[in-house]
């Protein structure tokens, strides 16, 4: 039952990573999705907001958002990571991808299957005109979650958190064309034009709270987290575009078709 335009928002990463929480602290307040406080999964495959959510930028400009949440990648219950980013990745207009800390070898080599799920789709033909056209791929955030480092560069100088992604995308000289750092920064050129970075501090410091997140006030949240939520909260709002396929703009009927190609083409 949702009318065009509407923006589409995933949220996808690593297993028990407080996705759930900065979904909700951005967009639907304290009783938005469930968030577990345990070591098992709470999310279970993807789960879609109920009803669209309109959120006004500081100019007054609304936009209406689809808000999907995922299961966290690595789980031990369960084993489908691929598929849940190949949908995420293709259902949205904007894409966020939530890791815990720095940007690392490990994180990298964690991410690198992307390449090879976006080689996947790029060779196949989903959708009624058979090519995936560009805008399929949506605008793409690497949230970096609990961040306590100093962005500074080798030579000291203070760098962005979106100068700090590409510096981590970027192959070294010794590496060849094929290793996993350049095929990612490959993809991330190709597929993800408009990309970019932000750090959060951890939202508390104390621990019990930390395990009870969904339950703690604002005013019990970190300044600088609830400053650093709100930049973020800005930059989405600023470049989250409206879901469109070959130019037009597609409606919620047309979101479950796309869903039912994609699975199928999937399968």
């Amino acid at each position: 039952q949702v009318d065009a335009p509407v923006a589409v928002l995933a949220i996808c990463g690593a297993h028990r990573s407080g996705k759930s929480f900065i979904l909700n602290r951005l967009f639907l307040g304290k009783k938005g999705f469930p968030v577990g406080s345990g070591v098992s999964t709470c999310t279970k495959g993807m789960w879609i907001w109920n009803k669209t959510v309109i959120v006004k930028d500081a100019n007054g400009t609304a936009t209406k958002f689809v808000l999907i949440d995922t299961e966290g990648f690595g789980s031990p219950e369960e084993n489908h990571d691929s598929s849940l980013l190949t949908l995420a990745l293709l259902l949205s207009s904007y894409f966020v991808y939530n890791s815990v800390g720095a940007i690392d070898e490990i994180t990298l080599r964690q991410f690198s299957f992307v390449s090879d799920v976006l080689d996947l789709i790029a060779s196949q033909k989903i959708g009624h005109d058979g090519e995936i056209p560009f805008n399929v791929f949506p605008s793409f955030i690497w949230l970096l979650r609990d961040f306590s480092l100093e962005l500074v560069s080798s030579d000291g100088s203070r760098m962005s958190a979106s100068e700090y992604l590409e510096y981590a995308l970027s192959a070294s000289a010794d590496e060849g064309p094929q290793s996993v750092k350049s095929t990612i920064r490959k993809t991330f050129s190709e597929c993800f034009r408009e990309r970019d970075c932000v750090a959060l501090v951890r939202p508390v410091v104390d621990e019990k709270k930390l395990q009870h997140l969904a339950e703690v006030e604002e005013d019990d949240l970190r300044p600088q987290f609830v400053d650093e939520l709100s930049e973020l909260r800005r930059m989405i709002l600023g470049r989250a575009r409206a879901k469109q396929i070959n130019e037009m703009f597609v409606s919620g009927s047309g979101i479950l078709s796309l869903a039912n190609s994609f699975l199928q083409s999937l399968s």
